[in-house]
């Protein structure tokens, strides 16, 4: 029997897959990715890149390839069947990417083995796990590949292969949650008699809701749920006047043609207790399900991926011990019970029947959403900006009580910010973290030779000590930078890191190169910073 030895055995190659892959081999990571059918699926599946998604792809330098082939939905409209509807704003997120990107998942496939192909990568089609077993210190699997078993010996394996994981099934994970007893129809057609003028639209009636989203070539994704079609049989096939008949209960006057996709499926909610079973990973869809509102799923899992794989690095090359993959799970496993939640909740509410709760539900419905904190609150929770790691140990460990209430503290995610270097007009924080595990902040209002030996202090500790994977930078508000070259030094000129990430005087703030704060505090404090350090990387290293 053939043998392969790798890193990290990378099982399905969707769009989780493909971006480990891409990471790991950008990190010097070897890994081998399999995937059993022979060619990428032509249907369009999940459609929008949230924000926070496409700021992941640009702290990995790749999301211009998407931006050149989606197009931005900068909000949408909701259709309570009372008057104009409510329409939810995404243009004033403070984000590079205040929309949603519209991309069908085959582009965004397409894309990333694209990108793992430039750099000498290769999906092995064909290959299908069959058995996998875990020992002291690696794990061993059966692939069928093209009829023919071989063996691969791997450190660390990934689980990418979806719902219905074979990696998760072998090992009897449980996959705990329930079935939610919703019919969704779903086509990809053109449609007549109504103009989308380039937003989502939802529409709620008695009857049921319909979903619209343009997406490629003048055709529209259309998603319904019929209340009157809930207790069928459950089959994959749906012809296009049966999805017509609800749109015309739903949303009277609409017409659907030229369909390119038609199905019909049932969902459930479900989430593996923990994402890591010894050196074992479950990203994506083979860790949480869930039903589509809000389009969260794939999102989630591209999140996953640069959770884990910087990570991931710092282990294997030795810099970090093995215990920091152990947040993985406690970091996104929280987020994905929190949109498990929420989609649920919504599905309940949407699903509710009988006069009086339909009757309430929409105008309860027309009136929260005319709310400007409401949809703010909304836009911010869809398109991933809203959530945090506060909930983790180290986070709630390194809260920093000193630092006044809008500071960003431990586990909050970094907006980009744009600061003066005096070589270049201007430069992004994102340009700046995504080059190295962790990037240290330290701020002043303006240059004093004080503060210049207290910078330079903590920065030639680092150097000494951490020099790797942590780079230094003094931050003023203004004023010419007199210091030495030595002392890597940048102007913040348009004051916001100060206002968005509350840095006051004297204070550091040490990023994570998956743009998240590793921590906050309000001091130049060595022992302090060095403590906190520690808690991700060997000082030495």
């Amino acid at each position: 029997m053939e043998r392969q030895n790798t890193d990290v055995l990378i099982v399905e190659a969707g769009p989780t897959g493909l971006l480990a892959a891409l990471e790991l081999m950008k990190r010097g990571i070897s890994c081998i990715i399999i995937e059993k059918k022979e060619q990428r699926s032509q249907f369009s599946k999940a459609l929008g890149l949230h924000a926070r998604t496409l700021e992941t792809l640009e702290l990995m330098g790749i999301a211009h390839h998407f931006l050149e082939r989606g197009y931005p939905v900068t909000g949408s409209r909701l259709h309570f069947g009372i008057g104009k509807p409510n329409q939810v704003d995404f243009s004033q997120l403070d984000t590079l990417f205040p929309y949603v990107l519209v991309l069908p998942q085959y582009e965004t496939e397409e894309i990333l083995e694209s990108c793992v192909e430039e750099l000498g990568g290769k999906v092995e089609r064909g290959s299908e796990l069959i058995d996998l077993t875990i020992h002291s210190n690696e794990t061993r699997a059966i692939i069928n590949q093209h009829g023919q078993e071989k063996q691969i010996n791997a450190k660390y394996v990934f689980a990418c292969d979806g719902a219905h994981s074979k990696v998760r099934e072998t090992l009897a994970i449980p996959f705990i949650g329930n079935k939610e007893n919703m019919v969704f129809f779903l086509a990809d057609v053109k449609i007549k008699n109504f103009n989308s003028q380039g937003y989502m639209n939802v529409m709620m009636s008695n009857r049921g809701m319909l979903f619209l989203l343009p997406f490629k070539n003048e055709y529209t994704r259309v998603i319904a749920i019929d209340f009157e079609k809930q207790k069928r049989e459950h089959v994959s096939e749906l012809p296009l006047h049966e999805i017509q008949d609800s749109v015309n209960h739903i949303a009277p006057g609409i017409t659907l043609e030229e369909p390119i996709w038609l199905s019909q499926f049932g969902t459930s909610h479900r989430l593996v207790p923990n994402y890591r079973h010894k050196n074992v990973f479950f990203i994506g869809d083979s860790a949480h399900i869930h039903n589509p509102a809000g389009g969260q799923g794939m999102n989630l899992g591209l999140q996953d991926v640069m959770n884990l794989t910087w990570k991931l690095e710092l282990v294997v090359k030795g810099y970090s011990k093995d215990s920091i993959l152990d947040t993985y799970h406690e970091e996104r496993h929280f987020i994905a019970s929190q949109v498990i939640s929420a989609t649920s909740k919504m599905m309940n509410l949407v699903t509710k029947r009988g006069f009086v709760i339909k009757r309430a539900r929409r105008l309860l419905g027309k009136s929260a959403t005319s709310v400007e904190s409401v949809k703010r609150f909304a836009a911010t929770r869809l398109t991933g900006l809203k959530f945090n790691y506060r909930h983790s140990k180290q986070a709630i460990n390194h809260y920093e009580k000193a630092l006044q209430k809008q500071a960003l503290q431990a586990g909050d995610r970094v907006p980009n910010v744009y600061l003066f270097t005096g070589q270049e007009s201007q430069v992004s924080l994102y340009s700046i973290v995504s080059k190295c595990s962790f990037t240290c902040f330290v701020y002043a209002t303006h240059s004093e030779d004080e503060k210049v030996v207290q910078a330079k202090k903590l920065s030639n500790y680092i150097k000494k000590h951490f020099y790797k994977q942590v780079q230094t930078y003094f931050v003023l508000k203004n004023g010419a930078p007199a210091v030495e070259e030595a002392l890597s030094v940048l102007i913040d000129v348009r004051n916001e890191l100060q206002r968005k990430c509350g840095l006051m005087e004297d204070s550091i703030i040490v990023l994570r190169q998956d743009g998240v704060v590793a921590f906050h505090q309000v001091n130049t404090d060595l022992e302090q910073f060095v403590e906190k350090l520690k808690f991700w990387i060997h000082p030495g290293s």
